[in-house]
């Protein structure tokens, strides 16, 4: 039997974005959404990538079973988290393919490619 495998998902602040308590909370409540449609396990993993000094130790980054990571509520969730603050983004990592976009379409896209790849013709 193969290995699942993990979407990673990392919540980015807005460029604007000052309060790191405002970004855990909305984080959280992005989680207990995310939980609560289902979706397990969800685990955090260590964060790669420099995104600014003040925030390196603040951003969090998720790891989410891959066949779980296309459900409609995950997108609503991310949507929710793009929409809140102005400039938020996501870096969405699966196998070899990388983007960080705050659109839903572009995350949708990556996720598609690495769903064609994984799925026999």
């Amino acid at each position: 039997m193969s290995e699942v495998p993990h979407v990673l998902w990392t919540f980015l602040p807005g460029q604007r974005e000052v309060d790191s308590f405002a970004y855990l909370n909305d984080v959280r409540l992005a989680l207990r959404d995310i939980r609560l449609s289902g979706v397990r396990p969800i685990t955090q993993v260590p964060t790669t990538g420099v995104v600014s000094a003040e925030w390196d130790s603040v951003i969090k980054t998720y790891s989410i079973p891959f066949v779980t990571a296309i459900c409609p509520v995950l997108m609503a969730c991310a949507a929710a988290w793009l929409q809140e603050r102005e400039g938020r983004s996501l870096r969405v990592k699966t196998g070899h393919t990388e983007v960080e976009t705050a659109a839903l379409g572009d995350i949708e896209s990556v996720l598609g490619e690495v769903w064609a790849e994984r799925m026999p013709a």
